[in-house]
């Protein structure tokens, strides 16, 4: 027994040397892979109850009403309508010069009036015509004349209206009805050029004016009134007393009386301005199968 204990010490004691004397060397550390695969277990999930909080809900502000404006009508322009035929001047008043005639129906656009709305400067929309004067006892307005101006009349003429033989030949008359004149009844008086010229012979220029307004049998010349169109009148005969400046004319044919008072100034006007028109002559005694045509003329 002792000699194997002793013989177990000598093992211990050589292995000790032995282990002392070798080099340390780094132990290899191998990985372990473990080959067991996890197992999957069917887990039954129970939702828990939780309360679901509800979403408040916010007011929504209505959209305030906006205070729009509504829009603007836009003013129409106004728009004036001849009423019957009339004259178209330079100027507010029968003082001033022709511009043109207009006839029933037409339209022009109000660009300017006088203070108190009894002449409208009217526009006619063509390159013909320049804007004129027009009465409104012959028109009617249409549309809003707030915005229409108030113009300065231009200065009145110098030169007088009346054309004479001189200056522009032989005329006759015909009527403006209703312009705000100065004959008939508010009519003007209108001159309508023969196309002769002064012959400087006083009777030939009156016969000639006269057989040329006296050769219209239609009541509307151009459209301008003849009031003595049913009348079949010829001058015969023209004396002049040049002391006096009385001329006697000597009428033939048939005279047709007037229906009414405006119808008989009318029918004056336009037969003795026809004469008058000559200036030697300041006064016209005219006879018609030697009666006065004045008093045939008086209604």
């Amino acid at each position: 027994m002792t000699n194997f204990i002793n013989r177990l010490g000598s093992m211990l004691i050589l292995v000790v040397v032995l282990v002392a004397c070798t080099p340390e060397t780094p132990e290899e550390l191998v990985p372990t892979i473990s080959q067991s695969s996890p197992t999957l277990t069917a887990t039954k999930i129970i939702p828990s109850a939780t309360a679901t909080i509800k979403p408040t809900v916010t007011p929504t502000e209505e959209p305030t009403a906006t205070s729009t404006s509504a829009p603007t009508a836009t003013e129409e322009p106004a728009l004036l309508t001849i009423n019957q035929n009339a004259i178209c001047r330079l100027g507010p008043g029968t003082l001033y010069d022709v511009e043109t005639y207009l006839t029933e129906g037409t339209q022009g656009s109000i660009t300017g009036q006088v203070d108190g709305g009894a002449w409208w400067f009217i526009d006619l929309g063509n390159e013909l015509d320049s804007p004129c004067w027009v009465s409104d006892t012959v028109s009617s307005v249409a549309g809003s004349i707030v915005s229409v101006p108030i113009l300065t009349p231009p200065p009145l003429p110098t030169l007088p209206l009346t054309p004479t033989t001189e200056s522009v030949g032989i005329v006759y008359y015909m009527i403006a009805e209703n312009t705000g004149g100065p004959v008939g009844c508010g009519d003007s008086l209108i001159p309508i050029f023969v196309g002769t010229g002064n012959t400087g012979s006083l009777e030939t220029n009156v016969r000639t004016a006269l057989n040329a307004l006296f050769a219209h049998h239609t009541k509307y010349v151009n459209g301008l009134l003849n009031p003595i169109y049913e009348s079949r009148m010829k001058a015969k005969g023209v004396t002049l007393d040049a002391s006096t400046g009385v001329a006697l004319v000597q009428l033939g044919g048939t005279f047709v009386k007037p229906v009414d008072i405006c119808e008989s100034k009318r029918m004056h006007a336009q037969v003795f301005f026809t004469v008058y028109q000559f200036e030697k002559i300041d006064f016209a005694a005219i006879y018609i199968n030697n009666v006065l045509l004045g008093d045939l003329m008086e209604k």
